[in-house]
């Protein structure tokens, strides 16, 4: 339905699964480690939309754009957090 092949899907898979592990550990530790590695892939995924990597569909390009968004919106938060908390 996105037009991306399958093993570039479970390769993004398995780095977000590396992913989730490395937020559970710097996420108390080093917060700010996780609000730039959110930024990184919100940009990332902006650039890969703009460049059709993967060549996905129209509905492939619009949902990399939209979960950039999200994860670009979360770290926005999580910097607005740290910055209210040692406020």
């Amino acid at each position: 339905m996105l037009g991306l092949s399958s093993s570039l899907l479970r390769g993004v898979g398995a780095f977000l699964v590396v992913f989730a592990a490395f937020v559970a550990v710097a996420g108390t530790r080093a917060p700010l480690a996780v609000i730039a590695a959110n930024f990184g892939w919100a940009a990332g995924s902006i650039v890969a939309a703009i460049a059709g990597w993967g060549s996905p569909e129209t509905v492939g390009t619009v949902w990399i754009v939209l979960q950039a968004i999200t994860v670009g919106a979360f770290a926005e938060l999580g910097l607005l957090g740290v910055r209210r908390a040692r406020a």
